[in-house]
């Protein structure tokens, strides 16, 4: 742009470009577009470039052809009923092992992520052997609802593919929000869930993000539940990851707003790590200026389990319990079973530090690690670019990331010149 007779018009030009690059970019993710058809759009706008650089032309053809077949092996999933990849992430939908809860599997990312599990009275009783008759009506998708005197309105954050709206109906919840960011496990739970909680004309479900949910709606609710609103699959130290909002102090001040009188909380989330349940039990602790209730529920065949926080109006949910010795048995056993050690010490998160994979304010190791492969490469590259002969690397496009061939350029500055549009 610097040379050009008119930067103007080739600003213009780059700036067109990348609207454009933004653009298809959205297309592809609102299309599910597997990695095959991304990588074709890759290899058509480099074949311009391998024309264009007029050098090597065979292997850059040859590297480029086994990238996109290699982007059609990387979208196949062996056993898969389907693979489906969503603006947010990879689902693969598959029948479910002997030793999995549920008839279907959604795995995230190559990673489980959710069985869809049928729990209505009928089945359950028809399969006593999977289904542990004492645990009959305390999943974790129903327990929510056993807490509340008259549970009429419900808020289901994370909502997935069904499990909790199935358990909100079982307890005769009267209006179901459903609330689940990726629009493709929607549809997965609406074709497939045994229950059919999406076909119910009790349940409306919405496709948004918590955050901003909290932030649009002006109802209020008498039982909000966080359903294993998480994103494990996806590393711990990005900036991306939208549940980091979720739990922030901001958030969960948000969600209090939307509880109508007597209403409760309910979060279940799968803390790995201690100070992760810590910080969620002190943030509740914090703005409902109470301790919550808090219990590990073991994964079974009534679900895949993790520590439930109890909040919101605790007189009400006592009063639920003292008439329910059932439940209050079984929350009393979880937690002389799974002690939780809460030290009340973990920094909460907020928003201007949402990190709540982090047990602490400090730069991950492989950060520094990155840091140090950096300097390392800076400093050689200084010295070369110091070195009197100028180093020029032919434009091998695709096949200087296998083989870099360097030459050194000395001689006059034409003939430099002639090699500068290469970089």
């Amino acid at each position: 742009m610097n040379t050009h007779s008119n930067p103007i018009w080739i600003y213009s030009v780059n700036i067109f470009g990348s609207i454009l690059g933004t653009w298809l970019f959205v297309i592809l993710s609102f299309f599910y577009q597997p990695p095959l058809t991304w990588f074709l759009i890759f290899g058509i706008l480099t074949v311009v470039f391998i024309i264009w650089s007029n050098r090597d032309k065979k292997i850059n053809f040859a590297l480029l052809a086994a990238i996109v077949i290699l982007a059609w092996f990387s979208g196949q999933t062996p056993g898969a009923i389907s693979t489906t990849w969503s603006p947010y992430q990879k689902l693969v939908l598959r029948e479910a092992q002997a030793d999995e809860i549920g008839d279907y599997i959604i795995d995230i990312n190559n990673v489980g992520y959710q069985g869809m599990v049928n729990l209505s009275d009928e089945y359950i009783s028809a399969n006593p052997e999977i289904y542990p008759p004492e645990q009959k009506g305390l999943s974790q998708y129903d327990i929510p609802y056993l807490l509340h005197p008259n549970p009429k309105t419900a808020l289901l954050v994370g909502a997935g593919s069904g499990n909790d709206a199935a358990g909100a109906l079982r307890n005769n919840v009267e209006k179901v929000t459903a609330v689940e960011i990726d629009p493709a496990i929607i549809a997965i739970g609406r074709e497939l869930h045994p229950e059919k909680p999406y076909s119910s004309a009790l349940v409306q479900v919405i496709n948004d993000d918590a955050r901003s949910f909290f932030a649009t709606t002006n109802d209020t609710y008498d039982v909000i539940s966080f359903g294993l609103l998480d994103s494990h699959t996806t590393t711990a130290m990005t900036n991306a990851r939208l549940d980091h909002y979720v739990y922030t102090k901001e958030s969960i001040v948000q969600a209090k707003s939307k509880l109508a009188d007597g209403g409760i909380m309910v979060l279940t989330f799968e803390a790995r790590k201690p100070y992760i349940a810590d910080r969620i039990e002190i943030v509740l602790e914090d703005v409902f200026n109470q301790p919550p209730i808090v219990f590990v529920i073991p994964g079974n065949s009534y679900g895949w389990g993790g520590v439930m926080f109890i909040t919101g109006d605790l007189q009400v949910v006592q009063e639920q319990l003292a008439q329910n010795p059932r439940l209050a048995a079984y929350i009393e056993q979880k937690q002389a079973e799974y002690p939780i050690l809460l030290s009340n010490t973990t920094k909460i998160a907020v928003d201007d530090w949402p990190y709540l994979y982090l047990e602490s304010p400090k730069i991950p190791t492989l950060y520094y690690l990155l840091i140090g492969l950096m300097a390392v490469m800076f400093k050689k590259l200084s010295k070369m670019a110091g070195q009197h002969q100028r180093i020029i690397c032919q434009p091998r496009l695709l096949a200087f990331l296998f083989s870099r061939k360097c030459i050194p350029v000395v001689g006059s500055a034409k003939y430099q010149q002639g090699f500068s549009r290469f970089g």
